[in-house]
């Protein structure tokens, strides 16, 4: 009986083991990226790619990974300070072709490993946005199309193409945008929907605007604004407890390649 007992943990060991080996990576450079965040004296974006089997981070801070690895906002996170200024390239390739999630949960294992990432969970009561329908008739049109979100930018507007409530959100949570607070969602519009919103009267003009919410000085209530007016929505600023991901610790120096 003990035996078969202990080659049935045995086995069970084996397999989570195994389990856990799985979502690592490859092979994985990380890279400090020395560049200031800055590109002829304009901030530097951030970019992030997760496709057939591989990731590529350029450019990227320490709370970007972790909003990428755990499909969080940045309001969803507590931090030190280094962690939103210190900069990485991070170049990473799985085994097997891996979908993007599966590339998340290897993400997670790299930032644990290489930058000895620990967190905890809890609840905090958070500034938000409520967003609901305004007081006429929204500016949503149901899409004209089936098939996979799009944006497309003309001028200085920007045209969403088949995207929920839920989406919309998503993107104002992050850049350009980069709304400052949690925008939840009580509209009750459960569709997918075609609309526009101009932020500029040409694209230098939006460019100008966007590069100004990144370095932090910029309109971004404006922008927001934009958004509600021209979409015929309502952002009702609003206090409610949500959960959030505390950093405990974590390495500014990764551990060598």
């Amino acid at each position: 009986m003990f035996r078969r007992s202990f080659a049935a943990a045995l086995l069970l060991w084996h397999a989570t083991f195994s389990a856990y080996a799985e979502i690592a990576f490859e092979v994985a450079s990380i890279k400090v990226n020395t560049g200031g965040g800055e590109v002829n004296n304009r901030p530097a974006q951030e970019k992030v790619r997760l496709v057939s089997g591989q990731l590529s981070m350029s450019n990227v801070t320490l709370i970007t990974c972790i909003m990428s690895a755990y499909r969080i906002h940045r309001f969803q996170v507590s931090f030190p300070a280094w962690m939103n200024s210190a900069r990485y390239d991070i170049n990473a390739k799985a085994g097997t072709d891996a979908p993007p999630e599966q590339l998340r949960l290897m993400l997670r294992t790299l930032l644990r490993e290489r930058f000895h990432l620990n967190f905890h969970r809890e609840q905090k009561t958070l500034g938000v946005y409520l967003l609901t329908q305004g007081k006429g008739e929204h500016k949503l049109r149901p899409a004209e199309q089936t098939g996979d979100k799009r944006m497309e930018m003309s001028g200085g507007a920007i045209g969403f193409r088949n995207y929920s409530v839920a989406e919309l959100i998503e993107t104002l949570s992050n850049a350009p945008f980069r709304v400052d607070r949690p925008v939840l969602d009580m509209t009750e519009l459960a569709g997918r929907y075609d609309f526009e919103v101009t932020i500029g009267a040409d694209e230098l003009a939006m460019k100008h605007a966007f590069e100004g919410v990144l370095r932090g000085d910029g309109e971004g209530p404006s922008l927001l604004d934009l958004v509600a007016q021209q979409l015929g929505l309502r952002f009702t600023p609003a206090r409610r407890l949500l959960e959030v991901l505390t950093v405990d610790s974590a390495d500014r120096t990764p551990s060598a390649n």
